[in-house]
């Protein structure tokens, strides 16, 4: 009997999760609904994900990875926006239904958060000051609305000219740690 590893079953999770929102509102999909399609148990669910938004932000972050990746240890910002806008026009149906919850643990939480340690991580803790941080939370909080509302307005600009439009409105005092 061959065991799955841990990320096949949870990538099966999220597929299954897909599958049913090219029918339904996210707000109307609960576990048993995911899990009766994966053919998983509701168990196996919970081993893996605390709840649905727990499963939305790793599959987001699993999309991203290399935008991430750019973003905290790079200086190329417009890049890391452009592969990140990328996937989310390619992935438009799941963005389009993940951005629509809201609260603390919305989305639109999460990728900010996503945005703002990011930004902590290439800068460093020793450079971060009150000033600085007031900035990213700044930045991130624009960045993040901004996307958001790109999403539910059909995307209609490309990733790369809504990217260059977020690398140049980054405030000067970050603009620095990005050159």
């Amino acid at each position: 009997m061959k065991l799955v590893n841990r990320y096949d079953t949870k990538l099966r999770i999220a597929d299954a999760l897909e599958f049913i929102m090219q029918a339904k509102p996210l707000s109307k999909i609960c576990v048993s609904d995911i899990m009766e399609k994966s053919g998983l148990s509701r168990q196996t669910f919970y081993r893996h994900f605390f709840d649905i938004q727990d499963l939305v932000n790793w599959l987001h972050t699993e999309r991203n990875q290399l935008s991430i990746a750019i973003f905290e240890e790079n200086e190329d910002v417009l890049e890391s926006f452009n592969i990140s806008l990328k996937s989310m026009l390619r992935y438009k149906n799941f963005y389009k239904h993940i951005v629509t919850l809201d609260g603390p643990n919305s989305f639109s939480a999460f990728f900010n958060n996503q945005i703002v340690n990011a930004c902590k991580a290439h800068i460093g803790k020793d450079r971060l000051n009150e000033e600085i941080l007031f900035s990213i939370k700044l930045y991130s909080i624009g960045a993040t609305n901004l996307i958001i509302e790109w999403i539910q307005k059909q995307m209609d600009m490309s990733p790369r000219e809504l990217a260059e439009y977020l690398s140049r409105s980054m405030p000067k005092n970050l603009v620095k740690f990005y050159e």
